[in-house]
C-alpha cells in the first residue's frame, strides 16, 4: 500500500530523530517550517506529528511546539486486524447502549467514551466561569434559538479554527448541530433511505450504530487495521 503524504513526512522526521539530528528534549521544526520543507499543507504536517505522538516519539507542548520525547514511551501491542461477518446486519443495540451510558454514572467510573470532562479537572471551573461571563454579556440572545445553519458568529470562529488546521472553509459552508450524533443522523438521512446498507469500520463507534438503527438501515462491517484503518481492498470486494 502506497504511503500517504503525512506518513512520508512522519518517516522523514523519524529518520532525523533516529540519526540524532534532533536529540531528546529538543524542539522539532514548527508546522509552517516543516510544511515549507516538504511542500505539503499544514494539515498534513499536523497529521504527521499526531502519528509521531501516537508512536511515542514526540511530546506536544501548548504554545511551545513539538519536542522529541526524552524517554521512550512504553509501546503497547497493537490489536489484530478485525474479521467481521461479511454480510449486512440489522442493528439492534439500543438496550446495550443504554446500559453502557448508565454504567458511566457509577461511582469510580471515568467515562472515557464521552466528551464529558472529569469533575475534578481544574479546567472545569474555568469553563464554568467563562460560560457564566458569556451568558451575562450576550443577554437575552443567549437563551434564544438560532435557525439553521446556526449562529453566524460561531460559524466564523469555527472557520477560523479550521484555517489554523490548514482547512479553507467559509462560514456559509458550516452547519452547527447539537452534537456529533445529530450530525451523523443528518448526514445519513441525506444519503440513504430505510433499508439501505451503510459500510462501517469494525469495530465501530456505538453512536454510529445507534444512528443506523434509528433510521432503519443495515450495517456492513469492513475489516479494519489499527494502524492503516479500513481495508479498502475488502471494502471494494463487497
Amino acid at each position: 500500500m502506497r504511503e500517504k503524504r503525512y506518513q512520508q513526512v512522519a518517516e522523514a522526521v523519524t529518520v532525523q530523530i533516529d540519526t540524532g539530528v534532533y536529540g531528546p528534549g529538543e524542539r522539532l521544526p514548527s508546522l509552517r517550517r516543516l510544511s515549507a520543507q516538504h511542500r505539503v499543507s499544514i494539515s498534513t504536517v499536523v497529521q504527521a506529528y499526531r502519528l509521531l505522538e501516537d508512536r511515542g516519539l514526540l511530546i506536544p507542548r501548548p504554545q511551545s511546539g513539538h519536542f522529541v520525547r526524552s524517554k521512550p514511551a512504553r509501546v503497547l501491542v497493537s490489536p489484530e486486524r478485525s474479521n467481521p461477518d461479511p454480510t449486512p446486519t440489522q442493528v439492534t443495540l439500543s438496550h446495550l447502549a443504554m446500559e453502557v451510558l448508565r454504567a458511566n454514572e457509577s461511582p469510580g467510573v471515568v467515562p472515557l467514551g464521552t466528551a464529558m470532562p472529569y469533575d475534578g479537572f481544574p479546567g472545569v471551573r474555568l469553563l464554568q466561569r467563562t460560560l457564566a461571563s458569556e451568558l451575562r454579556r450576550a443577554g437575552p440572545r443567549a437563551v434564544q434559538n438560532e435557525p439553521p445553519p446556526g449562529l453566524y458568529d460561531l460559524r466564523i470562529q469555527i472557520a477560523r479554527r479550521a484555517s489554523d488546521a490548514g482547512y479553507a472553509v467559509a462560514p456559509e459552508d458550516i452547519v452547527v448541530t447539537t452534537g456529533c450524533q445529530e450530525a451523523l443522523i443528518l448526514s445519513l438521512r441525506a444519503v440513504s433511505r430505510p433499508g439501505d446498507i451503510i459500510a462501517v469500520e469494525s469495530p465501530a463507534f456505538y453512536g454510529t450504530l445507534q444512528a443506523i438503527e434509528s433510521l432503519n438501515l443495515k450495517a456492513l462491517e469492513i475489516p479494519t487495521d489499527p494502524i492503516n484503518g479500513i481495508d479498502m481492498a475488502a471494502f471494494e470486494a463487497q
